[in-house]
């Protein structure tokens, strides 16, 4: 449903209850994390229920599933990847039934595997006497309406590939809403919304960002073409909806293009420390399981959405460290923005797709706590914190208080 065009409808119809869909098929394996497909955090506001259907496969299932969304080769690994999936549930409030989708093979027919399903249940009852303590900074923003103005490739980006290799590795927890939950009087306040497909904003859309947003003193980080589109405004595409939503003054040019954001002022605070010899604004990572990478060969096989108009900074100064450097382009067109100039924080990336250390500067630039840094699946709330370690070694979290840590599958502090 992440990319679905008639959520609102249900939400509104007053007789469903309970949405479900299977996890992301994408980048199940250990290392990798199966997503929600939806956009989780707005049926929790509507007194709705979110159920994710985990049918993750183990390491016990057939050849053919196992190629295609496991990867896991043994019931260790099997067992980690039931323990990420459950946190993502636990942490974001929502709920879950793991089930075996077929009928030669029994997925977790095996006592490590038993086992952890049933510390999952204890653990899970545990969470009940602990009452909700969510405590996201970051609030994910996607636009239904803007889904009926974009292709597929650019929907994939901006709501499926970046979800799934991206959000996850920020190493701070995230909600997820629609825009138009923004003038929900439930919805809880945060630091930094990212608005992730935001073309199409009527004038209901930017009045209730202004007030949620601005008038609070939070950030906003835009993708490519924010507020393009206001069909209430004539004419209704329109740079200068942009601008007037933004703060941000921009230029544009026409063609094919695929987007290559390159660092030129590693010391501006947006790109801090972000390495010179890598490209960002293009999905560059290994994706595990897939219907793309059923051979060991595919894995890096993923080629980013064009983008038409390609939109940049005019303004010097409200350039944040980064250009475009794609071929055929002209040299030094502004592509990410950091300005405070209309008396909010907004920034901006003019690409479709946002890497998790670009979106962590971000974060740290709007006074989100950073738990994790290294790259690693993390999950949190004010009771439980989760590392899925995508590598070995030493692994460094760091809380916002002072706290006393209990490791619930070793029993041990």
């Amino acid at each position: 449903m992440g990319v679905a065009g008639a959520v609102h409808k249900i939400q509104d119809s007053g007789v469903v209850d309970i949405c479900a869909s299977p996890a992301s098929y994408f980048n199940r394996p250990p290392g990798g994390q199966a997503v929600h497909r939806g956009v989780h955090s707005s049926f929790g506001l509507r007194g709705m229920l979110w159920f994710t259907e985990e049918d993750t496969r183990t390491s016990l299932s057939d050849p053919g599933n196992w190629s295609r969304w496991s990867q896991a080769f043994d019931s260790n690994e099997s067992s980690s990847m039931l323990k990420r999936d459950f946190a993502k549930t636990l942490t974001g409030y929502n709920w879950a039934w793991w089930f075996e989708n077929t009928r030669t093979d029994r997925w977790h027919d095996d006592p490590l595997l038993l086992k952890t399903h049933s510390r999952l249940q204890e653990i899970f009852r545990h969470a009940f006497n602990l009452g909700l303590e969510r405590t996201a900074e970051i609030a994910l923003l996607t636009s239904e309406k803007s889904i009926f103005y974009t292709d597929h490739e650019s929907l994939r980006d901006m709501l499926m590939w970046q979800r799934q290799l991206e959000f996850d590795r920020v190493g701070a927890p995230a909600d997820h809403y629609y825009v138009r939950d923004l003038s929900h009087p439930e919805m809880p306040d945060y630091k930094l919304y990212v608005f992730l497909n935001a073309i199409c904003l009527d004038n209901q859309d930017r009045r209730a960002i202004e007030a949620k947003i601005f008038a609070k003193g939070a950030s906003a980080l835009w993708l490519w073409a924010p507020g393009l589109i206001n069909p209430d405004s004539n004419p209704r595409l329109s740079a200068k909806h942009m601008e007037e939503l933004t703060g941000f003054e921009f230029g544009f040019i026409t063609g094919r293009f695929y987007p290559k954001i390159a660092i030129d002022n590693p010391r501006h605070p947006l790109v801090h420390g972000l390495p010179r010899d890598r490209w960002y604004g293009q999905p560059d990572r290994v994706m595990y399981g897939s219907f793309e990478t059923r051979e060991p060969h595919q894995l890096n096989e993923l080629e980013g959405s064009l983008v038409d108009p390609l939109f940049y900074l005019t303004d010097s100064d409200q350039v944040a460290g980064g250009y475009f450097h794609s071929s055929g382009l002209p040299s030094g067109l502004g592509a990410l923005g950091d300005n405070r100039d209309a008396g909010y924080h907004s920034m901006y990336i003019g690409s479709k797709y946002v890497h998790a250390e670009l979106l962590r500067k971000a974060a740290i630039r709007s006074g989100v706590h950073i738990y994790s840094e290294d790259g690693d699946n993390f999950y949190a709330d004010g009771n439980f914190a989760v590392i899925h370690a995508r590598t070995a070694g030493k692994k460094s979290i760091r809380f916002p208080d002072t706290v006393s840590p209990y490791e619930l599958f070793e029993n041990r502090s």
